[in-house]
């Protein structure tokens, strides 16, 4: 017996799909400019020692293989079940919210907090939402962006209010919803090239990502991983596509994590954490 527990750890593992959302330092970096844009409605609440604190278990939700591997995985679809060894993303939410109510002041609802952002921030990756069994190398994550810091995000008290609103789980909700509507209706201008002439056209984004049948993961769309990439060669021709619309599609997608982000944290005011 002792000999077979690394075997059939070692096949699990084989077989659990691969998930790499955002790299660390980019929910790092949504996490503290969340924290330092609520700054002007909670003076002196996310301070550098509670906004590292909340960034350190994000960052740990992602690190912790053996939670990530063999229990929570970080995929979602909510319009769609699918085969999985593991609970969804949102059944992690869900934990997670009921261990942040019933806990009261201190370090651990924080440290829920921080793991919980790690979740929502996910959601705004399509990848998470489809979903799309996928590694380090992946297009839309791989891209390199910078999450801007100045935004307007309205009043305080609208932020409050949404926030008092709406549950964790709710948040994390819409955020899937929104990125799931988005990869499904929007697309990217793109040039055909081809002779005698290039034409413009619109590329649906499920060209990139889309999904598989009922109870199955999506895969990649039919120009494969190829999200980032200014010329993409396919069996029809070739394709270009600007590097501002991939970048102008990913901020929305990083300005939807931040506003969620923002909500999120705002319950430790709510909360009184």
């Amino acid at each position: 017996m002792i000999w077979r527990l690394p075997t059939q750890l070692i096949l699990f593992f084989c077989f659990v799909p691969n998930t790499y959302g955002y790299s660390l330092s980019e929910h790092a970096e949504l996490t503290r400019v969340a924290a330092e844009s609520l700054d002007r409605c909670f003076p002196g609440r996310f301070n550098k020692r509670t906004v590292d604190s909340i960034v350190r278990a994000n960052q740990w939700e992602d690190q912790n293989l053996l939670r990530k591997w063999a229990r929570y995985s970080h995929f979602y679809n909510p319009e769609r079940e699918f085969a999985s060894l593991r609970l969804t993303s949102k059944d992690r939410i869900i934990s997670l919210e009921t261990k942040i109510k019933s806990r009261g002041p201190g370090p651990a609802p924080k440290k829920y907090i921080g793991e919980a952002l790690h979740h929502v921030q996910d959601m705004s990756t399509p990848t998470h939402v489809i979903p799309v069994n996928h590694l380090w190398t992946d297009g839309f994550e791989s891209l390199p962006t910078r999450t801007e810091t100045q935004f307007d995000f309205g009043s305080c008290n609208d932020l409050i209010g949404q926030a008092a609103r709406m549950s964790i789980v709710e948040i994390h909700q819409e955020t899937a919803e929104v990125t799931l509507r988005r990869v499904m209706n929007e697309s990217l201008r793109a040039l055909a090239i081809g002779k005698p002439k290039t034409r413009s056209f619109k590329l649906p984004l499920l060209a990139f990502w889309n999904f598989g049948g009922e109870g199955q993961w999506g895969s990649y769309g039919i120009i494969g991983n190829a999200f980032g990439q200014e010329l993409v060669h396919t069996d029809a021709g070739s394709i270009f596509i600007r590097n501002e619309e991939y970048l102008a599609f990913k901020q929305r997608q990083l300005q939807l994590a931040l506003r969620a982000s923002q909500l999120v944290l705002t319950k430790l005011y709510i909360l009184g954490i």
